[in-house]
């Protein structure tokens, strides 16, 4: 569907071109402020974004903290304490703009942020942390040489609008016989692939920024308003890569001439975890995806995508979600498929 979009817009460029000048009217040019903080329940620590914006027609300047500006948040009414984030690298530009809350809220717990200073209109958003969702089941399923089907079933809810994310993780470890763990690495085995040659994908997804999610967590988000059996049941599917070798192999000592002698062991776990989003979550989530891949779009060929705000006198997001328990998915040893 893409290919011959494209190729009809390049015929019509080819044919004829145009220009418009417009002035831009009715922009509130006053100062505001844009949060921003996508979270897990789970964390040790939520980090939250908050800087000044500028009006569009101003000359670029140097943005910075507004004098006297002051950052709440409320768990359930009760203020918390919020700490400027230290130790940030220089290399970071947004460094002085980052604060951070002690995290662990519960489900169902409502978390208030508010932005406040002098010439500028109060920004708020309140949420509800998500209740966890772990009544699902998972089933892989083998579909070629280097990959695999993962199949989330779960039972679907009419009388609510559900919504979800998934990340798939393998972990790696190098542990001596001693105990010693020499190496630890995590990364996502999710195949972000593409249908076609211009990114017609099979599922939503986006990589997170910021502190509260590493560079790995690679989220694939959906709503349950899919296609439901005559049980209830509801099935979302993903591409992940196949397990090339054994859960458990000996781990050689490197040498220069190739493998040394045997040190201890290299095991190798793949789990999924299921989250929940709350509706602003998810809403956050497809406007950036809709704005990453709305490549007419980024050809001046179609309107620019809307982006989602919950901030009340300002811009951004401040959206929850809520883990399930890590599923570990059993490749070996089993006698089936299933996780």
């Amino acid at each position: 569907m893409y290919k011959k979009l494209f190729i009809l817009s390049f015929i019509c460029m080819a044919l004829a071109s145009c220009e418009r000048e417009f002035e831009i009217r009715d922009l509130d040019g006053g100062p505001k402020f844009y949060i921003e903080s996508v979270f897990r329940n789970d964390q040790d620590m939520v980090d939250i974004l908050v800087m000044p914006t500028r009006y569009i027609a101003e000359e670029p300047v140097e943005v910075s903290v507004p004098e006297g500006m002051t950052l709440k948040v409320k768990v359930d009414g009760e203020e918390v304490e919020v700490k400027k984030l230290e130790g940030m690298t220089d290399d970071d530009s947004y460094a002085k703009f980052r604060w951070s809350v002690e995290g662990g809220f519960q489900p169902g717990s409502e978390i208030e942020v508010s932005a406040e200073a002098d010439g500028y209109p109060d920004a708020t958003a309140t949420v509800t942390i998500p209740e966890p969702f772990n009544d699902f089941t998972c089933k892989v399923e083998k579909v070629g040489a280097d990959e695999s089907l993962l199949h989330i079933d779960y039972k679907d809810d009419p009388e609510s609008d559900d919504y979800f994310a998934v990340t798939v993780i393998r972990n790696v470890r190098c542990v001596r016989f001693d105990g010693t763990v020499d190496t630890e690495a995590s990364y996502p085995i999710i195949n972000f692939r593409s249908s076609d040659d211009f990114g017609d994908y099979p599922y939503t997804h986006i990589n997170l920024p910021g502190e509260n999610w590493p560079e790995f967590f690679n989220l694939v988000f959906w709503n349950d308003s899919r296609a439901t059996d005559a049980q209830g049941m509801q099935r979302f599917s993903i591409y992940i890569s196949e397990m090339h070798s054994e859960e458990a192999r000996e781990y050689t000592e490197p040498t220069l001439g190739g493998s040394g002698e045997v040190i201890g062991t290299i095991y190798c776990r793949d789990y999924v975890t299921v989250y929940r989003l709350a509706p602003e979550t998810y809403r956050y989530l497809n406007g950036l995806w809709n704005e990453d891949y709305n490549d007419l779009a980024h050809l001046g060929m179609a309107p620019p995508t809307f982006a989602y705000t919950n901030i009340t006198g300002g811009i951004g997001a401040f959206v929850p979600m809520t883990s399930s328990e890590p599923q570990k998915i059993e490749w070996y040893n089993t006698g089936s498929d299933s996780i």
